[in-house]
């Protein structure tokens, strides 16, 4: 439905697409908004040119895998300065239990999407913090956070969430380092850069946060405070890799379960492990109990209040198991890495790893092909143009499934002589014929920015939300005329957006003179 959203918003002449119009009915939905959806324009360019939905979904698929593999191989590659571990993390990462979870079961597209760009959110930071990285590689690391901070806002807000989160706590643990001058420095200019990049998202996210929608409701939150907990894993279900249509798998997988008693038991029988292990470890470990029904999200989300939809937003704290598997992933290249100096051995343990990945991907995949159904979605009339759950970015109150797409008004006085509608644009030639002012509703869900204006005298009516939430036109009496009625948006988002252009036209620009300099 968001590749479909876009492309009929494409169509419709609007760029970005913030008010997708195919959503429940036609009567259009804020998803572009408030989930990032900058990569799904891939896949809407596919249908615009008239391929299928289901595969258009499945090219857009191929070329996150391809992503994936690329940016997972030079992130591991260099973090561990060796080209067969960085394969070993490469396929690690790729083929995480999870991932093909959010991949095969869930379709869960912006995480899957998301993952894509956490390697380099670690790479850049391990750049930062390393002291074993030199000053110009350190200066690089601004590039790798930019795009990773960037590729993943745009694709799943809270997987940002959660990555800004391990990102702070990383900067405490190394919070020495962190107030360094140069340190300092390189994160203040990542922060910067990343959000003028990306101003053009932002501004009307946080603009309609302070709309009243179903997201931010906080009523809904505080309703919803024990059911985040409630969602959490049993710790039993983190070694669990079978799929059923019942439950679908939320363990960490064989591999990362080795890895994780290989490093328990080189601190306690072998009592020798170095420092990044022991991060890696740590990180690891953290993120896992946060999947956990035990990690105490009630006690917090009483605590904070109001703000406690921060947390409750979340909605299920499995989602964790995205950094799960980036930094089990990390650790057991470092484990790995501690082997380097035997080439022999080295080649003998990646070779067992992946013995083990691939033992692991076939029983998943065996499972899967044997307990889902096969579906496929050609256009719009093969699924619900409703969300599935939710309803986040609707008003509050609306009732979904009354939503049609019929017109109605305030009177008999009130007189419709046409009426037509393309996409998120409708027009409609009405007259009053009463003394005072009526109202027509039209099959649009009302938000800001939508506009009522006279074609020919180019007068603005007032808008406002009609019965069920959906947008009203006030008629003035004794009207007689044909009125657009469309969405336009805030005139400080365009400036936002020219902000985002402009910066990322300086970055190409410097880029562009330091390569030709070199050259010459």
């Amino acid at each position: 439905m968001r590749i479909e959203g876009l492309k009929d918003g494409l169509l419709s002449g609007a760029f970005p697409v913030k008010i997708q119009p195919t959503w429940c009915n036609n009567n259009g939905y804020a998803v572009g908004i408030f989930y990032g959806d900058l990569f799904l324009y891939i896949p809407a360019m596919f249908r615009i040119l008239g391929v299928p939905s289901n595969t258009a979904y499945k090219l857009y698929l191929f070329l996150i895998n391809i992503l994936t593999v690329i940016i997972s191989y030079i992130s591991f590659k260099k973090l561990s300065k060796d080209k067969l571990i960085g394969v070993l993390g490469c396929a690690l990462y790729t083929l995480s239990l999870y991932r093909l979870n959010n991949i095969f079961i869930r379709s869960a597209v912006g995480e899957y999407t998301a993952m894509a760009f956490l390697p380099l959110i670690l790479l850049g930071l391990y750049c930062v913090y390393s002291e074993n990285i030199g000053e110009k590689e350190k200066q690089r690391s601004i590039c790798f956070l930019v795009i990773g901070f960037t590729g993943v806002l745009q694709s799943h807000i809270l997987s940002f969430e959660m990555i800004v989160l391990f990102t702070g706590i990383i900067c405490i643990i190394f919070i020495k380092k962190t107030f360094r001058r140069c340190t300092l420095f390189i994160l203040l200019k990542s922060v910067f850069i990343t959000i003028l990049i990306n101003l053009w998202f932002l501004v009307p996210l946080l603009d309609f946060m302070g709309e009243n929608l179903v997201i931010n409701d906080n009523n809904r939150a505080i309703n919803n405070v024990y059911w985040i907990q409630k969602a959490g894993l049993n710790i039993t279900q983190l070694f669990i890799s079978t799929f059923n249509k019942s439950d679908m798998p939320l363990g960490i997988g064989w591999v990362f379960v080795l890895t994780l008693f290989c490093v328990i038991y080189k601190i306690i029988i072998i009592n020798n492990i170095d420092k990044e292990e022991l991060l890696c470890f740590f990180l690891s470990l953290l993120s896992l109990l946060l999947t956990l029904k035990v990690f105490p999200y009630d006690f917090l989300c009483d605590k904070m209040g109001k703000y406690s939809i921060l947390i409750t937003n979340l909605q299920f704290p499995w989602r964790f198991l995205t950094l799960a598997s980036l930094f089990l992933t990390w650790l057991t290249c470092v484990l790995v890495k501690s082997m380097s100096n035997n080439r022999y051995y080295l080649k003998k343990v990646v070779c067992f790893f992946g013995i083990l990945l691939l033992s692991q991907l076939v029983y998943f995949e065996g499972t899967v092909i044997k307990n889902s159904d096969l579906v496929c979605v050609y256009d719009t009339l093969g699924y619900s143009s409703f969300p599935e759950n939710g309803f986040e970015y609707m008003p509050t109150d609306t009732e979904v499934t009354k939503l049609n797409k019929t017109l109605s008004y305030s009177n008999n006085k009130i007189l419709i002589k046409a009426f037509s509608q393309k996409y998120n644009e409708i027009t409609v030639d009405v007259e009053n014929t009463d003394s005072e002012n009526g109202f027509i509703d039209v099959p649009l869900i009302y938000y800001k920015g939508y506009k009522a204006v006279d074609t020919s005298l180019g007068k603005e009516f007032e808008t406002g939300y009609g019965k069920n939430n959906v947008m009203r036109v006030i008629i003035p009496a004794n009207y007689l005329g044909t009125i657009n009625l469309y969405f336009e948006e805030q005139w400080y988002w365009r400036m936002a957006e020219f902000i985002s252009v402009f910066t990322l036209l300086i970055i190409v620009s410097y880029i562009s003179f330091i390569k030709c300099r070199r050259i010459f």
